[in-house]
């Protein structure tokens, strides 16, 4: 039996388990959320190996290099032997301006934040969208 060699944007993404389901990842692709070597791509687009998917997620961002495409679902061991991170697994894009801000992280042991800290702390990270 020949490895397959190419396989759908959408189908891929969710047999790697990237999304929890295959109409998620073709929305995703839709709303331009989906990246494959620095363009948008449609659902039906075909990635083959070697290939760099990008998925933008809630502010986070993953890059990933397309190691063996498959469109069947595979368990979460195999899904992780399918793609190789590229740079860290998740990470926010606004991080650096957050963590300058100050208001991303709290002191450890401070507990937890006052309703007027939230309130201010929800003005700051909204102000940047």
């Amino acid at each position: 039996m020949e490895e397959q060699r190419k396989a759908r944007v959408d189908k891929w993404l969710w047999a790697t388990r990237i999304f929890r389901s295959r109409s998620r990842a073709t929305q995703a692709c839709q709303f331009g959320d989906v990246l494959v070597r620095g363009k948008r791509v449609k659902p039906s687009q075909i990635i083959r190996v070697g290939d760099i998917v990008e998925v933008n997620r809630d502010g986070w961002v993953r890059q990933m290099k397309v190691v063996t495409p498959i469109e069947q679902r595979v368990g979460a061991k195999p899904a992780e032997n399918c793609f190789k991170e590229l740079g860290p697994k998740a990470g926010p894009k606004n991080r650096v301006r957050q963590i300058e801000e100050g208001i991303a992280f709290r002191d450890q042991g401070v507990g937890r934040p006052t309703k007027r800290d939230r309130r201010e702390w929800e003005r700051k990270v909204n102000f940047g969208q």
